[in-house]
């Protein structure tokens, strides 16, 4: 008997540590200055098909009594997605491809998995959040211990008050202390991919703090990751969180408890204050380049006024004839805006671009196609002297194949089709039958990643929405382990 228990412990370790893999060490294999992850063997994210081995033995049983319903599912899925893929192909006169189909291939080895595993997955959340909290806070202390110094150009509240010095910037004659100070963290590139599925993991700690009275342990890990969440603060994760909770909150108010949602507001009010009084928090809504036509001139002003009304260095660049002869280079940032801001309308001009040419969507994992005919179409707006401006070619190629976040990836490559995607998510965060728990942990990471994504396969939004309608469809059945 006690071999038994060992051996469940055991495999649900296993589980639990490959779902860790695919949705929180993605970004690791591609840090860079790290040759040694060159090793395929170290895409993290593949991790989650070592669950195909032990799966195998499920579809035995499945077999053995009679149990078809997956398998007339799977074809159902795998045809539509397939069908949908060479209509595509077809009405562009394109040879098919077979790596073209490799996307699809992974999302449906990852929906095979899922239905098999679903029990096992839903059930040790919390053996999930366990592991990928234990595995950040070691990680941050080894990037603390082998610090370097992060880009100072970001959204976050840790200032650099101690004149702490930047390389890059010391030549400059800046302030240091207007700058945020930081450190490169060994497990992600960029601090928005963190900001991608963080959100997630503090709206559900305040939850099991609050409610379920977890040990103090779990109390303590969950506050050093919010904190260290700060240091490595991003738009992506301030307005992640902002969302989450909003959306949550509005439709399943009635069913959060009281001391829950005074952990919310706090959170939520927290976040707005600091973006509204981070100077590069709010650099972030200014769309940058809105002088090639990437989006509208008013919509930049209109920004920096409402952001920055009461900054007179600001007011002086949006109003030149009340322009201070000592601006101080940190009005130029100012001035210039985010690039980041700039590609997102861009993506919104390519959505509805692709909508207005290819109603149905251009397939799955093919929204470098939509991106290459809208570019296509403005060339000659990008164009100075037959050559792109210098400012133009930094963000030329910037999400060329994610689409900024999954919002127009999924509308681009689905087209119209895509609102049973967006219904679906309505119902799912509507529905009351469905654990708030599993709202608390899986809305945020769709949510936040329909604002800033990396597509289906990184930071596990693929894994979480297919666990979504796997839990929409059962919510209903008491024994899920029957289906």
């Amino acid at each position: 008997m006690k071999n038994l228990v060992d051996n469940k412990t055991i495999y649900n370790l296993f589980i639990s540590f490959a779902i860790v893999c695919f949705i929180f060490l993605w970004d690791f294999n591609n840090v860079e200055g790290k040759p040694f992850l060159e090793n395929p063997l170290l895409n993290f994210r593949y991790w989650i098909l070592l669950l195909i081995f032990p799966t195998i033995f499920l579809i035995v049983n499945k077999i053995k009594n009679k149990n078809f319903f997956f398998y007339i599912n799977f074809f159902l899925i795998s045809f539509l997605f397939i069908f949908h893929v060479l209509i595509n192909q077809l009405l562009l006169e394109q040879s098919i491809q077979i790596s073209t189909f490799y996307g699809l291939i992974f999302f449906l080895l990852i929906y095979f998995i899922s239905y098999f595993n679903f029990d096992k997955i839903t059930e040790n959340l919390d053996l999930i959040i366990y592991i990928w909290i234990i595995i950040f806070v070691i990680a941050s202390f080894i990037s603390l211990i082998n610090y370097e110094y992060d880009a100072p150009y970001f959204c976050g509240i840790v200032k650099n008050y101690f004149n702490y010095p930047l390389e890059r910037h010391q030549s400059i004659n800046v302030r240091l202390s207007d700058y945020n100070l930081s450190f490169k963290h060994i497990l992600f590139n960029e601090n928005s991919h963190l900001g991608m599925t963080a959100p997630a993991i503090i709206i559900y700690s305040i939850y099991k703090i609050t409610v379920k009275q977890k040990n103090k342990l779990f109390a303590f890990c969950a506050v050093l990751f919010l904190i260290i969440c700060l240091i490595k603060s991003s738009t992506t994760l301030l307005v992640g969180t902002i969302i989450s909770i909003f959306v949550i909150t509005l439709f399943n108010f009635r069913y959060i408890p009281k001391k829950t949602l005074i952990g919310f507001i706090l959170i939520f009010f927290s976040f707005i204050a600091i973006i509204l009084n981070d100077k590069q928090c709010k650099i972030r809504f200014i769309p940058e380049y809105d002088q090639v036509n990437f989006i509208s001139k008013k919509v930049t002003e209109f920004t920096k006024n409402f952001l920055f009304k009461n900054d007179k260095k600001v007011n002086s660049i949006i109003n030149p004839e009340l322009q201070e002869k000592n601006c101080e280079p940190d009005c130029v940032d100012i001035l210039s805006g985010s690039a980041s801001s700039a590609v997102f309308f861009r993506s919104l001009l390519i959505t509805k671009y692709s909508l207005s040419i290819r109603p149905f969507g251009w397939g799955m994992n093919r929204y470098s196609d939509g991106y290459d005919a809208y570019m296509k179409l403005q060339d000659e707006e990008y164009l100075v002297g037959g050559k792109f401006n210098d400012r133009m070619k930094l963000i030329y190629n910037y999400n060329r194949k994610g689409g900024v976040n999954n919002f127009n990836k999924i509308i681009v490559e689905f087209g119209y089709l895509s609102i049973f995607y967006f219904i679906f998510i309505f119902l799912y965060l509507i529905d009351r039958k469905i654990g708030l728990e599993k709202k608390l942990f899986f809305l945020p990471i769709i949510l936040t990643q329909m604002i800033k994504g990396a597509g289906y396969f990184n930071a596990g939004f693929a894994l979480i929405l297919i666990l979504m309608f796997f839990t929409y469809l059962y919510r209903d059945q008491k024994n899920k382990s029957s289906k």
